[in-house]
């Protein structure tokens, strides 16, 4: 039985490409982060506006200071995944020719 698993080593060692499984998985990867952003910055733009529609004068004030650092996340997260993918591309069509 131990030869039988041995002697197919070599094979199954050789049988995958690894560039692609790594784009698939990088792929994969900014799809998910994307996904997860989304439900999260969903979730904020929900619970922020219901604070300010029921908040005080202080904290609509506090609110707006803290949209500043949403807008930013927003933007580095959405940003960074097209400049990732854009990256991939251009790497994968050779580059500057």
């Amino acid at each position: 039985m131990l030869k039988s698993v041995f002697s197919n080593l070599p094979t199954f060692l050789a049988a995958g490409d690894p560039f692609q499984s790594t784009n698939t998985l990088a792929n994969n990867g900014v799809q998910k982060v994307q996904l997860i952003a989304t439900a999260i910055f969903a979730l904020v733009v929900v619970v922020t506006g219901l604070a300010y529609s029921f908040g005080g004068r202080e904290l609509k004030q506090a609110i707006k200071k803290k949209w500043v650092d949403i807008l930013i996340a927003i933007v580095a997260v959405y940003g960074g995944t097209m400049i990732i993918t854009f990256a991939v591309s251009f790497v994968q069509n050779g580059g500057f020719k």
